[in-house]
C-alpha cells in the first residue's frame, strides 16, 4: 500500500504542474482551492455541542464540550471533501489539513492525533486511507504524532444509514489495536460529521482506554436528512 500512495502522489504533482486543476469552488485558478475560496470557507465555521452534535449558536442545554468543525457540507467545502474522500483526489489532503489547521485551536504540544478509522473496503477502493491522510497532513503542521491504535468492524456504510442504526453500528464498530498514551491529550479527526454517532464512539472508546483529554473536530457537517 505505501508503494502505491507514493506512485500517486508523484503522479499528482506532475500533473499538477502540466495540468493545473481548477478550483474545487469557483473553476477558476490552477489550485484545487484557490486563497479567495479558502479564506471563504475559513470565515464560515461551526462548533457542535459534543452531547447532542448540533450547532451551537449560544448555549446548549448539554452543557458539554465542543466539536471544531471548517463548515458546513455545501458548496466548494463539500467538492473538494468528496473528491478526496469519494473520488480518489489524494492531492485535496494537504488542501483540506489546511483547513482545519486554521479552524482547531492551538492545543498541548504533546497532543496524539487520532483518525476515524476508514473500512477496510473503502481504502482498497480508494487506493489510500482518506482519513489518515488527513490526520498526517494535519499533524505534520503543527508537529503532533499520529496514532493509528484504533481499527473498524463496521459493515456498512454509515451515510446509507438512519440515526438509530448509525449508533447501534457505530457502538460496536471500533475496537483498539495498541496501547493509547492515557497522559497526553488526543483528538480524534473526522471528515464528515451527521449524527456524531461515529465521533461518538470512538470518543467513548478512547476514554474507556484511561485517556482524560479528548478534543473532537470535523472537516465538515451535515445534518441527517
Amino acid at each position: 500500500m505505501g508503494g502505491k500512495n507514493v506512485k500517486n502522489t508523484i503522479l499528482e504533482k506532475m500533473l499538477e504542474i502540466i495540468a493545473p486543476h481548477p478550483c474545487y469552488s469557483c473553476d477558476k485558478g490552477g489550485n484545487i482551492l484557490c486563497y479567495s475560496c479558502k479564506n471563504d470557507i475559513e470565515n464560515e465555521p461551526i462548533t457542535l455541542c459534543s452531547g447532542c452534535f448540533l450547532p451551537i449558536l449560544g448555549t446548549c442545554k448539554c452543557d458539554t464540550g465542543r466539536v471544531w468543525v471548517v463548515g458546513a457540507r455545501h458548496g466548494g467545502l463539500k467538492r473538494v471533501v468528496d473528491a478526496f474522500k469519494f473520488e480518489r483526489v489524494q492531492s485535496a489532503a494537504p488542501h483540506l489539513a489546511e483547513l482545519l489547521h486554521y479552524r482547531v485551536p492551538i492545543l498541548p504540544p504533546n497532543t496524539v492525533v487520532v483518525p476515524v478509522p476508514t473500512r477496510g473496503a473503502h481504502i482498497r477502493q480508494r487506493g489510500y486511507d482518506h482519513a489518515l491522510l488527513l490526520a498526517q497532513s494535519f499533524a505534520k503542521l503543527r508537529n503532533y504524532e499520529v496514532s493509528c491504535v484504533l481499527g473498524t468492524s463496521l459493515k456498512k456504510a454509515q451515510h446509507n444509514l438512519g440515526k438509530d442504526d448509525r449508533k447501534m453500528q457505530a457502538d460496536q464498530g471500533f475496537y483498539i489495536t495498541g496501547k493509547l498514551e492515557t497522559g497526553r491529550p488526543h483528538l480524534i479527526v473526522d471528515d464528515i460529521i451527521t449524527t456524531g454517532s461515529t465521533i461518538s464512539a470512538v470518543r467513548s472508546l478512547i476514554e474507556s482506554a484511561g485517556v482524560k483529554t479528548i478534543f473532537m473536530s470535523s472537516l465538515a457537517y451535515q445534518a441527517l436528512d
